[in-house]
């Protein structure tokens, strides 16, 4: 798949995104506070039935979209 190409590149992949910055910039109380910790938003993600369910409708939409534009970009490349 088309994914796995940057990680056989010879040359490493620049950083774009900082984990120190992006938790800097987030202005959200429960998450920057740190009185959300990752065990608790499981739970209360899984106590979520209607998030739940759509965010594991959005993720098979993903890659089923994915897999539509790899097969475009292959059918394009000619591969």
């Amino acid at each position: 798949p088309l994914p796995a190409q940057p990680a056989a590149a010879p040359e490493p992949l620049p950083r774009v995104l900082e984990p120190e910055v992006a938790a800097a910039a987030c202005t959200d109380e429960e998450v920057a506070g740190g009185s959300l910790g990752e065990s608790q938003f499981r739970f209360e993600m899984a106590m979520d039935g209607c998030g739940n369910d759509k965010l594991a409708e959005g993720m098979r939409a993903f890659v089923a979209d994915t897999l539509k534009l790899d097969a475009a970009m292959r059918q394009k490349l000619g591969r």
